[in-house]
């Protein structure tokens, strides 16, 4: 399954990766701005920085920074 992006505003874009999340492998959801991605997982709470470049197979995420919400 391709994951939908979503803009939700001008500069804002947001897509939700199904067990994603690096500590609970929960649903992630990565928030592209011009400041950077950041993720947020909605069951551990953990909050991220993240580095996304894209392969040959659709995009990978690594993280740079935690934070508990």
């Amino acid at each position: 399954m391709t994951p939908e992006f979503r803009r939700i505003a001008e500069r804002l874009t947001e897509v939700s990766l199904a067990k994603a999340c690096p500590f609970c492998q929960g649903q992630l959801e990565l928030r592209f701005s011009p400041e950077g991605a950041r993720t947020v997982c909605a069951t551990c709470q953990i909050i991220n920085r993240a580095e996304v470049r894209r392969t040959k197979d659709g995009l990978a995420v690594d993280f740079t920074s935690t934070a508990k919400a």
